[in-house]
Order: structure tokens, then sequence, then C-alpha cells
């Protein structure tokens, strides 16, 4: 049958129950369409039973022995080795503190050298009125500035009191 050789390599991990869902469905509806792979995947069961009822073989006599030695005398032999560690810690820990420091000093530096924040000019439109009103009223076409403005301040005025009533 077509896609065996797909999912061959897959029936393994399909018995150890150890593929993801998505794969996993693949795989079951390949077999029930696939008496190969069905057959494949009853040899993997058996063998997955076999392996696991065999008890494991016993250890050499002094195994336990010769490897316990051995690391006594690598430990003996090399006393810097237990110390490596110690100082790789130490190595990595400098270093991450270098770092920090120096970005937290060019974080420091370039603080006072950002442009300012530029404010908003608040301009007071009530006393700007009064004053251009002040200063219009003897001119030529006076009547025309002061009905501009006049209606202006009113309108201001209405806002404000709208403003306020609500709530």
């Amino acid at each position: 049958m077509r896609g065996c050789h797909e999912i061959q390599d897959r029936l393994s991990g399909y018995v150890d129950g150890a593929l993801p869902p998505g794969e996993r469905a693949a795989v079951e509806a390949h077999l029930r369409e696939c008496e190969t792979c069905r057959a494949t995947i009853a040899d993997l069961e058996a063998l997955k039973r076999l392996l696991v009822s065999t008890p494991p073989p016993p250890l050499p006599p002094g195994l336990s022995a010769r490897i316990h030695s051995r690391l006594r005398v690598q430990r003996s032999a090399s006393p810097g080795a237990r110390r490596a560690p110690r100082r790789a810690w130490f190595v990595r820990r400098a270093a991450s503190a270098t770092a920090a420091a120096v970005l937290l000093a060019a974080l420091l530096i370039g603080l006072p050298w950002s442009p300012p924040e530029q404010a908003q000019a608040v301009v007071p439109l009530d006393a700007y009125f009064q004053e251009h009103l002040r200063a219009t009223r003897a001119l030529p076409l006076a009547d025309v500035s002061v009905l501009t403005l006049s209606s202006f301040q009113a309108t201001l005025a209405l806002e404000n009191a709208d403003s306020d009533a609500s709530p």
C-alpha cells in the first residue's frame, strides 16, 4: 500500500505511545487500511512485552568497586577539576555584572543628553481677547473686530457654562 514508507518510521513511536496526537491519528488511519503495517505493529507489541518481562542481566562481579576506585583516582589526580566549575560560575557572574554596569552607565550618561520634552504653550485666551478688545476699540473698523471677538467670547462663555453644568 502507498504511504507505508512514511508510516514505517512512526510505528515504534506509536507502540510506545510517543507520537503527538496528529501523527498518532495519521498512523491509526493508515493501520485501518494496511494489513502489512498492522502485522508490524503486532510484532513490535510482542517484542515490547518480551523486553519488559525480561529481567536485566546481573552486573559483573567487582564492577561497582572498580568504578568507585577509578573515580577516587581521578579526583585525587586533578584537584583543580573540582574548582573549575566554581571558577566558571564566578566568571559568568562577573561577566553578567560587568554587562549590567556598562548598560547602567550608558543609560545614566545618555539621559542628560536627551532633548528636553517640548512643553505645550498655554495661552490664556480670556486675557488675550480682553487685551485685543482694548487695543482695537480706537482703530477704524473696531466695531467689526469688537463684534467678532465679542461673539467668540460669548461662544466660549457658553461652552464653559455647558461644561460646568455637565455631570
